[in-house]
């Protein structure tokens, strides 16, 4: 009967998985070039500008910047301890500023970061375009998240298959080139299992809540 009332041990038990999940989603991120949250690909949007790719080289190559970012995760943890026992209360007034006076700044800073990007108003109006197309998922309960993510790898995975796909027509066909081999199978195999897996839980979730709403 607290949930959703705002019970502390429900606030803190959601925030503490939050905070864990910040780690690991940087993982895949420093090996593979995979982010793992819509954090991660942003942070991996950063990486690219400077000309930093990270992946398995990034160790060898960048060792600094690897590192940097295993050592923050270590500092932050003792800093968000610090910061939760004495600047919380402070924070939570952040809670009261009106809706509109946190709007006005919050689309204020993301114009003026978009822009600042590559001083181009079209990474504005991309901003703007996502902004309002993202307002409406939302509304039929589409997550932030694989759009974020298909805006930062878009770019990256087109790129590599126009690049794989010149190679392929040079050596042998594309059909050959992509789905042939150990690794582009099980790839091929992981893809095909989560996309079933997700549609296996979204059925399994609507017979869930259609069983309780007959039953209630």
């Amino acid at each position: 009967d607290k949930f959703g009332t705002g019970h502390s041990e429900g606030v803190i038990a959601a925030e503490a998985a939050n905070n864990a999940m910040v780690g690991p989603s940087l993982v895949p991120l420093l090996t593979l070039s995979i982010p793992g949250s819509p954090t991660a690909a942003v942070l991996l949007g950063g990486l690219l500008i400077h000309g930093i790719f990270p992946g398995t080289d990034l160790f060898d190559n960048h060792p600094d910047v690897a590192w940097t970012f295993i050592n923050s995760m270590l500092i932050g943890q003792v800093l968000m301890c610090i910061f939760g026992l004495y600047v919380a209360g402070l924070a939570a007034s952040v809670a009261s500023v009106p809706h509109s006076v946190m709007a006005a700044i919050v689309l204020g800073l993301a114009v003026f970061g978009s822009y600042s990007v590559q001083h181009s108003m079209g990474d504005v109006y991309v901003m703007a375009s996502l902004g309002v197309s993202m307002y409406f998922l939302e509304r039929f309960g589409f997550s932030a998240a694989p759009l974020v993510l298909g805006l930062i790898l878009g770019p990256i995975a087109e790129s590599n298959f126009i690049q794989g796909s010149m190679i392929a027509n040079a050596t042998s066909s594309i059909r050959d080139y992509f789905f042939t081999g150990p690794l582009n199978l099980v790839l091929i195999a992981i893809v095909i299992a989560s996309i079933a897996y997700s549609f296996w839980m979204e059925l399994r979730n609507r017979h869930h809540t259609s069983k309780e709403e007959v039953i209630g």
